[in-house]
């Protein structure tokens, strides 16, 4: 398949802030600015058991598959733009 360059994203928060709304928040945010900039696609790596982050990424449209290098890990990724 053709081959989209794509940008990674990271999260991480702290035990008693999760479920505040601060990832929904920043996504809209990192989303708004990577259209801006015309990032094609963001990839990114999400624990198995962090079902609130798999969920907030689906709510998004990210895809999630099982990685195979890992399964304990779900790639993500939202293609923004064609190439």
């Amino acid at each position: 398949g053709t081959h989209i360059p794509a940008e990674r994203l990271g999260f991480l928060a702290r035990a008693e802030r999760v479920g505040r709304g601060l990832g929904r928040a920043l996504m809209i945010l990192l989303l708004d600015y990577a259209r801006a900039k015309g990032v094609a696609r963001i990839v990114g790596h999400v624990l198995a058991e962090h079902d609130a982050m798999l969920a907030m990424c689906r709510s998004f449209g990210f895809t999630v598959a099982i990685d195979p290098s890992d399964p304990g890990v779900r790639h993500v990724e939202l293609v923004l733009s064609a190439a």
